[in-house]
């Protein structure tokens, strides 16, 4: 293990709204043991089998990190018999009505390196107090090594939307939500979450989407 993972433990925020949509067809799960893992699925339409099929895929995948990753090949090969499932899944429980078209994001946090796997339109950015990047621009096959400054958020299609990165950044920003936000450091990452889907609400975009955020945030 490096010795900058060593010393980091990430505090967990998330929010969501429903928007203007009848069903809420986004879903998450985040957990830190064996390994710290978030993933996101945004069922795609606004049905109730969007949502089905995001709670099936955010419930396999999850379910394939039951063991502690150990490093990419590892993680690579969760993934495929995951999605290899997922599908499968979709196709059995899903057949009548409206088809959805899922989307789905996976991070694992592992020994001072991010392994992701990401399909359709949700993101997974890397942000610091300066700068918020998408982490396909900055990784190698899925793969990005994490500075001890650095945080993660993962982002549904409805946040993505309303949000331009310049305005996300400014909720990200630690200085601003203590300024705004008294209360302990663990709760930090919670405050920011709450604030960007507050922000999204406010701005009242017609047929406004889902919008789901999830952040982790190292605490030195």
């Amino acid at each position: 293990m490096k010795d900058s993972q060593k010393q980091i433990k990430y505090i967990i925020g998330n929010a969501q709204t429903i928007g203007a949509m009848e069903n809420q067809s986004n879903y998450f799960a985040v957990f830190s043991e064996p390994n710290l893992v978030a993933v996101m699925a945004d069922g795609g339409i606004d049905h109730v089998n969007g949502r089905r099929a995001a709670v099936i895929g955010v419930e396999i995948m999850a379910g394939a990190f039951a063991e502690r990753i150990l490093n990419k090949d590892h993680f690579d090969e969760a993934v495929d018999k995951a999605v290899i499932n997922i599908r499968q899944n979709v196709k059995d429980y899903i057949y009548r009505g409206r088809m959805p078209g899922l989307s789905l994001s996976v991070l694992c946090v592992s020994d001072g390196e991010a392994y992701f796997y990401s399909v359709g339109d949700i993101s997974i950015f890397v942000y610091d107090d300066r700068n918020i990047r998408n982490i396909r621009g900055v990784s190698v096959n899925n793969v990005y090594a994490i500075k001890s400054s650095e945080n993660f958020m993962m982002a549904s299609r409805g946040v993505c939307s309303a949000l331009s990165r310049v305005e996300m950044l400014q909720f990200l920003q630690s200085e601003n939500i203590e300024k705004k936000a008294r209360g302990r450091l663990e709760e930090r990452a919670y405050n920011k979450s709450i604030r960007i889907i507050e922000e999204i609400n406010r701005k009242n975009i017609k047929d406004a989407e889902n919008a789901t955020v999830v952040l982790l945030e190292g605490l030195l």
